[in-house]
């Protein structure tokens, strides 16, 4: 055993190595990223959350465009399509998923999710009247697959 006059030194742990996968940072941000229409080019760009002076931007890798925006002129979403005289869309790969969700288990009669939530604070409380409507269900299924064929050409 060491004694304290011949103290050796220990070498701190090597850091962990970043995780990779759904729970690493630049996955979520990637996985939550909105999906915006390109001014430049009219293709897919993926929205950038900058840090605080840099504020909202999007960056196109179609044609390298990179813009950046305030709330008021948000590009349109990328991931959208006309649907009963309105338009459905998506923000992006994790809101289709949810709209997909949501919709197949009021189709298999499990309802929707319930939340303790006031009045319509809920993500589920305002979606569009199209949702609830069991006639419409089967063709909301049809046009949320076309999104979710858009999504994956746009990646």
């Amino acid at each position: 055993p060491p004694t304290p006059s011949t103290s050796s030194t220990i070498a701190p742990p090597a850091p962990a190595p970043a995780p990779s996968g759904p729970h690493d940072p630049s996955y979520l941000r990637a996985y939550y990223a909105d999906l915006v229409v390109c001014s430049k080019c009219s293709k897919c760009a993926k929205e950038i959350q900058g840090p605080p002076p840099s504020g909202v931007q999007y960056f196109c890798r179609h044609c390298g465009c990179l813009k950046k925006y305030d709330l008021l002129s948000r590009p349109a979403y990328f991931l959208s399509i006309p649907f009963l005289g309105t338009t459905l869309w998506a923000r992006n790969v994790a809101h289709l998923e949810f709209l997909e969700k949501f919709v197949l288990d009021l189709d298999a009669g499990r309802g929707p999710i319930q939340r303790h939530t006031r009045g319509n604070q809920s993500m589920e409380a305002r979606l569009p009247w199209f949702f609830r409507v069991d006639s419409k269900r089967k063709l909301l299924l049809r046009k949320l697959a076309i999104l979710k064929e858009m999504a994956k050409t746009a990646e």
